[in-house]
C-alpha cells in the first residue's frame, strides 16, 4: 500500500507542475513532517506511534487578485499501518475589489479527499466547499467583517456520516487604547447529516415487506468569539481568545446509532466554551519561540447506542438494547514551539519548527481518560 500511496503522490506532485499556466507566477513547496504521540486514538488505551509525511503544494497566480492552490499529503504511521492516509485538495481564491479600497470582497471554493488503508476505509471521504468574504473599513481602527459558506461531505465507504454544512457569521475587527487589537464574531452553523433506515411495513396486512429510506439529523450551533492581542515591547507579542459554543436545539440535537470517537465524523458536534491564552517572542536573529496553553469543556451531541449484552436470565442469549449517552469532556492543551526560517541565497525560504505539547483529557467515560506527551518536527522548503 505505502509503495502505491508514493508513487501515487509522486505522479499527483508531476501534474501540479504540468497543468501550471504559462503565464501565471507559481510558487512551488514542500513540507515534511514527523513525530511521535503516546496516545495515537485520542483515548484511554494509549497506543503510542511514531508518522512521518510529505505535503508537496503548489501556488498559481493568475492575476495579482486571484489564486489557485493544488496539494497533497502522504501521512505513514510506523505501527498502526494501516491508518497511513493519502489526501489531495485544490482551491481558488478571487478578490475582485481593490487591496486598498474601504470594503474588500473575496470569493473562494474548493475540494479535498482523503483515503485509509483497509482497515479505517470507513473514514474515506471527500468534500466541496464555497463561500464569500467582506470586510468594511468604518473607520482606520474599525474595520466591519462578515461572510457566507457551504460544504458538502461524502464518506465513500460508509453508510453514515455524509453530510451538509451552511455557515453565516459576522463581527468587528478594532483597535483600542493604543495597540491593543480585539476581535469580536458571531457565527452560526447548520450542520446536516444522512443516516439510512429500514423499517417492515404494511404488517397488519399480512404483508412484510422491508424499505429503506434516508433520514437526516440537523444541527444549529451558534458561536460567540473574542480574540486579543498586542505587542509587549519590541520582541514579544501576546493575546487570548474565548469562544463559547451552543447548539440552538439541543432536543433536536441527537445521533442515532453512532459513537463519538476517533476519526468521527461527529466529533465537531459539542457545546461549552473554549479558552486559551499564548505568547510569542523573538529572542535573537531569526528565531521565534511561542508557547500557550487552551482548554475546552465539551458536552457532546447525544448518541442513541446499540448495545448487545448476555442475558441475566439465560447465558445462551444475547440481548439487544438502546442506551442515550451523552459525553461530556474537559480537555487541556499545553505546548511550546520553536521555528527559525532560513532564507536562502538563491530566494528559497526554510522554515524548520519544532513543538512540543502535553495534553489532559478528563472524561465521564472512562475510555476517554488519558494524558498524553507529542513531540512534532516539521520542515517547509517554499521555491
Amino acid at each position: 500500500m505505502i509503495r502505491d500511496e508514493i508513487l501515487g503522490l509522486i505522479a499527483f506532485a508531476a501534474f501540479l507542475l504540468a497543468a501550471t499556466p504559462t503565464r501565471a507566477e507559481t510558487v512551488p513547496e514542500v513540507t515534511f513532517r514527523g513525530g511521535y504521540t503516546d496516545n495515537l486514538f485520542n483515548d484511554s488505551a494509549s497506543l503510542n506511534d511514531s508518522y512521518t509525511a510529505i505535503s508537496p503544494r503548489l501556488n498559481i497566480y493568475p492575476s495579482p487578485s486571484s489564486q489557485i492552490t493544488l496539494g497533497a499529503a502522504y501521512t505513514a504511521y510506523f505501527e498502526e499501518s494501516e491508518l497511513s492516509n493519502f489526501s489531495g485538495d485544490a482551491g481558488f481564491t478571487i478578490i475582485p475589489t481593490a487591496i486598498d479600497a474601504d470594503l474588500n470582497l473575496m470569493l473562494s471554493g474548493g475540494l479535498s479527499g482523503r483515503r485509509y488503508g483497509s482497515r479505517y476505509d470507513a473514514y474515506n471521504n471527500y468534500g466541496l466547499n464555497g463561500g464569500g468574504a467582506f470586510n468594511y473599513r468604518l473607520r482606520p481602527d474599525l474595520i466591519l467583517r462578515g461572510g457566507a459558506s457551504a460544504a458538502l461531505s461524502d464518506y465513500t465507504n460508509s453508510f453514515s456520516g455524509d453530510s451538509k454544512t451552511w455557515n453565516v457569521f459576522g463581527g468587528l475587527n478594532m483597535t483600542v487604547l493604543g495597540s491593543n487589537s480585539v476581535n469580536l464574531q458571531l457565527g452560526l452553523d447548520y450542520k446536516q447529516f444522512e443516516h439510512p433506515a429500514s423499517w417492515q411495513d404494511d404488517v397488519q396486512r399480512g404483508r412484510d415487506r422491508s424499505e429503506n429510506a434516508t433520514v437526516t439529523s440537523d444541527f444549529g450551533i451558534l458561536r460567540y468569539s473574542i480574540r486579543y492581542s498586542r505587542p509587549w515591547g519590541k520582541r514579544v507579542g501576546l493575546g487570548g481568545f474565548l469562544t463559547l459554543s451552543e447548539f440552538v436545539e439541543e432536543a433536536d440535537s441527537v445521533i442515532y446509532g453512532f459513537t463519538i470517537d476517533y476519526l468521527s465524523p461527529w466529533s465537531s458536534l459539542w457545546e461549552g466554551p473554549t479558552l486559551g491564552a499564548y505568547i510569542k517572542s523573538y529572542p535573537g536573529k531569526d528565531f521565534i519561540v511561542e508557547g500557550g496553553f487552551s482548554y475546552i469543556d465539551k458536552e457532546f451531541v447525544k448518541n442513541l447506542e446499540v448495545v448487545t449484552y448476555e442475558d441475566p436470565n439465560d447465558s445462551t442469549l444475547l440481548v439487544t438494547d438502546f442506551v442515550l449517552q451523552q459525553r461530556s469532556d474537559q480537555r487541556f492543551n499545553l505546548y511550546v514551539r520553536l521555528q527559525r526560517p532560513i532564507s536562502a541565497s538563491s530566494g528559497t525560504l526554510i522554515k524548520p519548527m519544532v513543538q512540543l505539547a502535553w495534553v489532559d483529557n478528563k472524561s465521564n467515560q472512562g475510555l476517554f481518560e488519558y494524558s498524553y506527551f507529542d513531540i512534532n518536527l516539521s520542515v517547509n522548503v517554499r521555491f
